[in-house]
């Protein structure tokens, strides 16, 4: 059964390359996309984890403004 349906699968990508093309090529980039952004999170969330009181370190920001209101 698994062979009709990879068959199946392989006559339709040969009658429609244009519109295969474009879906394989749109999963690629995708899963591309996916992939980096897991490797960003992950790298974000590991880079202080040497510390033994890693969940104890806090990030302080600060924010400047002048007397007119903008930031600095």
């Amino acid at each position: 059964m698994l062979i009709v349906f990879l068959k199946s699968a392989y006559r339709s990508l040969l009658k429609n390359k244009v519109f295969s093309i474009l879906n394989i090529s749109g999963l690629a980039i995708g899963m591309a996309a996916c992939f980096f952004i897991f490797q960003y999170v992950y790298y974000e969330r590991s880079y202080e984890s040497y510390n033994p009181n890693a969940a104890n370190i806090y990030r302080v920001l600060l924010t400047f403004r002048e007397s007119s209101g903008t930031k600095v």
